[in-house]
């Protein structure tokens, strides 16, 4: 008996969880390749619907051939849940070994479920279902029962932002935002992560330009370096408009990607991390703040309650005035005291949960063929 450890990925290049996961996946012996079904021939323009069958039709056929040009003694993990998979698990299904669908917790939680009857088509011809967490398994298996016989199981991205934020524990907070250009005498708070709709950012902003007498202590960063284009354009006008009316730059729009290295330290710099999202899984972006010593308000509607760290370096709001209560600076002295009390015992259950040395063995499992 030998083992085969190869996968295809079938996901947007553009998503930090596919290469990422691609990459540190490969780093340790198995071999993986993307296939994005998110291309589009870009000389097909307009909005009719003459124009998105067309770029319908050449997704559909560009997917194919790639699909076909790849080995079939593979696992497809399909790293989306949305309503191509009433087209593409079968497809996937026809040809590859094994195909298993893992849910982010947008894909269940924020869905639809009016299309679920395309979600089922496919859903009937998966081989595996996994999540990343217990709260969208359980949703997912609620919803589509005939799951349960499709090997349900959990598996965690691990954050190799970790293994970074660990070379720079030298390097203070102040430190981190000079050498991300920063002021470095001023806190420094993220708005949310994406940008997405459930994030809410444009929320949060509107609420601190209405209170920016109060705050002017405080550096705003509001990172879209992924999601809705609309929305990125939206937020980076009033950043513009906020620092235009005050003066003075203090709201930064954050378009840049970065990489393990710099996303690291920027965790690093980043005083408060404010999650006002309409649902979030503990996302790797507040573990990765929690990691390298820092805060996290959260909407006490999120999941977080059990999560390392909550109580302590994650404190829940109920409403955006009990959130901004909390970015005083006596307030945030204090809490900074008692989230350092637990840091080191947070971190380690951090580690255990979401590093790479903790969640690689069961991607192994997840994507290995056994052959006699």
């Amino acid at each position: 008996m030998s083992n085969t450890a190869s996968a295809v990925f079938i996901g947007t290049e553009a998503s930090v969880f596919v290469t990422r996961t691609r990459d540190t996946l490969i780093e340790r012996g198995i071999r993986i390749s993307v296939i994005d079904p998110h291309r589009v021939n870009n000389q097909i323009r307009g909005n009719s619907i003459i124009h998105k069958l067309w770029r319908m039709f050449e997704r559909y056929r560009n997917v194919r051939k790639l699909i076909r040009a790849s080995p079939k003694d593979q696992t497809a993990v399909i790293h989306y849940l949305s309503l191509d998979t009433f087209w593409l698990i079968p497809m996937l299904s026809r040809h590859f070994y094994r195909v298993v669908g893992l849910a982010y917790g947008s894909d269940v939680l924020r869905r639809k479920k009016s299309f679920d009857f395309l979600l089922r088509v496919g859903f009937r011809r998966i081989d595996v279902i996994a999540a990343t967490n217990d709260n969208v398994l359980n949703a997912l298996l609620s919803d589509f029962p005939f799951l349960t016989k499709c090997s349900p199981k959990i598996i965690r991205f691990g954050l190799s932002v970790f293994d970074e934020i660990l070379k720079i524990d030298e390097i203070t907070p102040s430190k981190a935002k000079s050498m991300l250009g920063f002021d470095r005498e001023k806190d420094l708070v993220c708005l949310g992560y994406s940008a997405s709709p459930g994030q809410r950012q444009m929320d949060l902003l509107e609420f601190f330009e209405t209170h920016l007498d109060q705050f002017e202590n405080l550096t705003f960063v509001v990172p879209i370096q992924y999601g809705s284009n609309s929305i990125s354009s939206a937020i980076k006008k009033k950043c513009e408009l906020i620092n235009l009316k005050t003066g003075r730059a203090q709201f930064f729009a954050l378009e840049e990607f970065h990489g393990p290295e710099k996303s690291a330290l920027m965790r690093r710099a980043t005083d408060v991390l404010i999650n006002h999202s309409v649902s979030d899984a503990f996302s790797g972006t507040v573990q990765e703040v929690v990691y390298a010593g820092n805060l996290v308000l959260s909407g006490d509607h999120l999941p977080y309650n059990k999560m390392p760290g909550f109580g302590s370096a994650i404190r829940p709001f109920r409403s955006l005035a009990d959130m901004a209560s909390n970015l005083r600076s006596d307030a945030l002295m204090v809490w900074r005291i008692k989230a350092a009390g637990s840091s080191i015992e947070t971190r380690e259950h951090l580690h255990a949960i979401s590093s790479w040395d903790a969640v690689f063995p069961d991607w192994q499992r997840l994507v290995e063929i056994k052959q006699s």
